[in-house]
């Protein structure tokens, strides 16, 4: 019994200091490797194609309302639509149980 809670003391301690290490800093950047940009990572999923075409749409009709104006990308764009709808994520789940 006294090798197995050794043997178990062990495993924890060498986990605790794998654990603890830190490998990367807050930046992002690995020991060892010079400092690179980070990147956002990009997150794909399926939307029907009337949905993809409307949000096109709406895309395109904003930035001719911003002629003179920086042009939004289109990832941007989906974005902030994304957030406000599930700012009022509420009020559509009510509309869905109707």
């Amino acid at each position: 019994m006294s090798d197995d809670n050794q043997a178990k003391r062990q495993r924890k301690s060498l986990l605790s200091q794998r654990f603890d290490e830190r490998k990367a800093s807050s930046t992002g950047q690995k020991r060892g490797r010079p400092k690179a940009k980070v990147y956002r990572k990009n997150v794909s999923f399926f939307l029907q194609p009337a949905v993809v075409d409307k949000l096109d749409q709406a895309y395109h009709q904003l930035n001719v309302k911003l002629k003179g104006k920086p042009k939004i990308d289109k990832a941007t764009f989906r974005e902030a639509v994304l957030r406000k709808g599930l700012a009022s994520l509420a009020e559509i789940q009510a509309e869905l149980r109707r």
